[in-house]
């Protein structure tokens, strides 16, 4: 009996210093496994998404966020802001991101504006530089060096060929604290739309409901 409630215990302590979380990162502690003791049978709690998970697919996610291409942003939460076409500065995209091939529009590298992370998720914006109207923004999500989903968030668009005054749409956005994305469509002589999105955990744009 009081082998077993020490084994109980050892167990326990062994759970509980697996990983340390600090803020967003966190970090593995030096583990000592028992003999049936593996990886992939051991469970942790991710801090960051809430999630019970296998200490071996813990570590794979650290691995990949630890290699992220992407910029560090220098934008914070909450952000109300709108591109400065005549002052922004670009990073260059330089590695391979699965579905980032429809934004190059016939360049070698991906111009973007990194902005904070959503969890495990990277975000940011990009110009589309090959459409009809040079004032359009998109934001991407990229999940695993995959784009997951993109939502258009900033720029104009008007009828082609009709009187441009009466008939340009501006867009905007704003994120706040909570990654709550609100979109704002204004349109002349007509009452704006706002639609709201949050990004679940497959990186997926889902809109919510206004209140």
């Amino acid at each position: 009996m009081k082998h077993f409630k020490i084994k109980n215990i050892i167990l326990f302590l062994l759970l509980i210093f697996t990983i340390n979380c600090k803020g967003n990162k966190c970090q593995e502690r030096e583990h000592f496994f028992t003999k049936k003791e593996t990886s992939d049978t051991i469970k942790i709690l991710d801090n960051i998404t809430g999630d019970i998970k296998a200490l071996s697919k813990w570590r794979k996610e650290q691995i990949n966020l630890d290699n992220s291409c992407i910029a560090l942003s220098k934008e914070e939460l909450p952000y109300n802001k709108t591109i400065d076409l005549d002052n922004i500065t670009y990073s260059l995209l330089n590695c391979n991101i699965k579905g980032v091939e429809n934004w190059l529009c016939g360049e070698s590298s991906l111009r973007y504006i990194p902005f904070p992370k959503k969890d495990n998720i990277e975000v940011i914006l990009v110009p589309m530089d090959c459409g009809d109207f040079e004032y359009r923004y998109y934001m991407l999500t990229i999940k695993n060096n995959t784009v997951m989903d993109q939502l258009y968030v900033e720029g104009e668009w008007y009828e082609p060929g009709s009187n441009e005054e009466n008939t340009i749409e501006n867009t905007s956005f704003s994120i706040d604290k909570n990654y709550i994305i609100s979109v704002v469509t204004k349109k002349l002589k007509e009452k704006s739309i706002i639609q709201k999105y949050k990004i679940n955990n497959s990186g997926k744009f889902e809109e919510i409901n206004n209140k």
